[in-house]
């Protein structure tokens, strides 16, 4: 019941952050998730949950600060427009694991609090620093903003199967 309505204010969000960054790239008619995933990460050097290697080819199984914990390192989100990053974790049940983007000054580094969000540009690179301690879970949304006719034709063009699409607004989660 909630979650059409915790849809509508991530794709609200992008779009806003989309429009006052001077982005330009989404457009309300045509703004789709590309990706929707829960992403966990925690201490005890596993991969996190819902990782997506093929993206950034072979992740790196270690952070190289910190041997002992899981970090995909510095990427981008590729074929995606606009990421959005929502925190569902409280700060003080891990240690470490800030999200970084490299920006005009350097290394950005965010510390997110429970119902934080960050949007930022697909494309810029950006990583999540290793876990030293507990558990940290987040929201990532990848928006794209290719008309859907453009994506069943390019996925057919290409040979692959047609997902299973949704209709213009309809909720995905």
């Amino acid at each position: 019941e909630r979650l059409p309505q915790l849809y509508d204010k991530l794709v609200n969000a992008a779009l806003l952050a989309d429009q006052r960054a001077g982005w330009g790239l989404l457009e309300r008619e045509y703004v789709t998730p590309r990706t929707i995933e829960l992403l966990v990460y925690d201490d005890t050097g596993a991969p996190a949950v819902g990782e997506r290697n093929e993206q950034v080819g072979e992740a790196q199984n270690h952070a190289p600060d910190h041997p002992s914990t899981y970090s995909i390192g510095w990427h981008r989100d590729v074929q995606s427009a606009v990421t959005a990053i929502a925190a569902l974790s409280e700060p003080d049940r891990y240690d470490g694991c800030e999200l970084q983007h490299h920006g005009l000054r350097g290394v950005q580094t965010t510390r997110m609090g429970r119902g934080d969000a960050v949007f930022y540009r697909s494309s810029q690179m950006h990583r999540v620093a290793a876990i030293r301690k507990g558990r940290r879970n987040v929201l990532a949304v990848e928006f794209w903003h290719v008309p859907l006719e453009e994506y069943e034709q390019e996925r057919s063009r290409q040979g692959k199967p047609r997902p299973d699409l949704l209709k213009r607004g309809e909720c995905p989660l």
